[in-house]
């Protein structure tokens, strides 16, 4: 007989993605203890990691907000749009490959560009509701670009403008780039342009040249390497049983 499914899958306790190495970033809305709150809002978002790389916001209104139990029974970030952000110094070796890792559910309403998360100087990680690589349709889209050309990578999604299911959502940039959505990869068009050997910049959550995305945020993890397979699906897996995702 073979074995069930639900004993292959990581349980959400007993594992920590540090074991796997090379942990850059982790940020995790479900732990108390990482979030700061000034006023009710969110001034300081901290790195589990070990790193330091903490999310901070200065101005009061730009702050978002913690949403109670909201998934899963733990808490997320609100990020609600025009001029809700957070950001962070970063300097990101990514010749070496890198892999970025989101818990999210997509609130925006509109068909307009707006990155989840994204680095300055066109070295983008997680976007949605992005244009195609033309710029002749718009549809909603998730997926990202890591390159330093104007010439971006985008992954289908689907074509409705409002997705407010929680997802995890993966890109891996290594020998080449590949993108997953609930463990499952999408399609890819085609990319153009080289990685970037290193940057020093800005690590953004919901902002892009003053575009802001709608969404609700549960976890983001960077990796300085390009995971494997194996790799990849013990986190999204175990992500997916943390906050009640089903990961393919």
């Amino acid at each position: 007989m073979p074995m069930s499914p639900r004993l292959l899958r990581p349980r959400a306790t007993g594992f920590d993605p540090r074991s796997i190495g090379s942990l850059a970033g982790w940020w995790d809305a479900s732990d108390r203890s990482t979030v700061t709150l000034v006023s009710g809002v969110v001034s300081q978002w901290n790195d589990k990691s070990g790193n330091s790389r903490n999310f901070t916001q200065s101005t009061g209104a730009n702050r978002p907000s913690v949403l109670t139990a909201q998934r899963s029974g733990k808490d997320v970030l609100n990020f609600g749009g025009s001029p809700v952000t957070m950001n962070q110094s970063w300097t990101l070796q990514l010749r070496g490959g890198n892999t970025w890792i989101m818990v999210f559910s997509y609130q925006e309403t509109t068909n307009v560009e707006v990155p989840l998360l994204r680095m300055d100087v066109n070295v983008n990680a997680i976007q949605k509701g992005a244009s195609n690589a033309a710029n002749v349709s718009r549809r909603n889209r998730i997926g990202s670009f890591v390159n330093n050309t104007s010439s971006t990578l985008f992954v289908a999604d689907q074509t409705s403008d409002v997705d407010s299911n929680w997802q995890v959502v993966s890109s891996v940039a290594g020998a080449t780039l590949g993108h997953y959505k609930n463990g499952t990869t999408q399609t890819e068009t085609a990319f153009s342009g080289t990685l970037v050997s290193s940057s020093s910049t800005t690590l953004r959550v919901c902002e892009a040249a003053l575009a802001y995305a709608k969404a609700h945020v549960a976890e983001i993890l960077v990796f300085s390497k390009a995971l494997t397979a194996a790799e990849r699906l013990r986190v999204e897996r175990w992500l997916g049983g943390k906050w009640g995702i089903t990961i393919g």
